[in-house]
């Protein structure tokens, strides 16, 4: 299976400005699948309430994606949130990708 066309170009961080159905290819030492990310949580400005349910596919041991859901339309500043598990020592860490706003068309 070949990896999915990614809506913008690879980087560290997401772009500000994405639309549902986007396609995101994070790379960097934080996407790698020896740092263990196993899960994005998406938080809206101003609430604490989080979003999940948007899957990791790997393609390559050095980067990630996701497609951004229709759950996000709309959103604004929404901050994109990494979730590690380190194998040896059984500690979940986290690491901001940035934030963007999704627009719906």
């Amino acid at each position: 299976m070949d990896a999915p066309k990614a809506s913008h170009p690879p980087a560290e961080t997401v772009p500000p400005e994405v639309k549902v159905g986007d396609v995101i290819n994070l790379i960097g030492d934080h996407a790698k699948v020896c740092s263990g990310l196993y899960l994005f949580r998406f938080h809206r400005e101003g609430n604490d309430d989080f979003f999940t349910g948007t899957s990791l596919t790997r393609f390559t041991p050095e980067s990630v994606y996701f497609e951004v859901g229709g759950l996000l339309g709309g959103g604004t500043n929404i901050k994109v949130v990494g979730h590690f598990f380190n194998c040896s020592t059984g500690a979940v860490t986290t690491h901001s990708f940035g934030s963007f706003n999704v627009s719906t068309a």
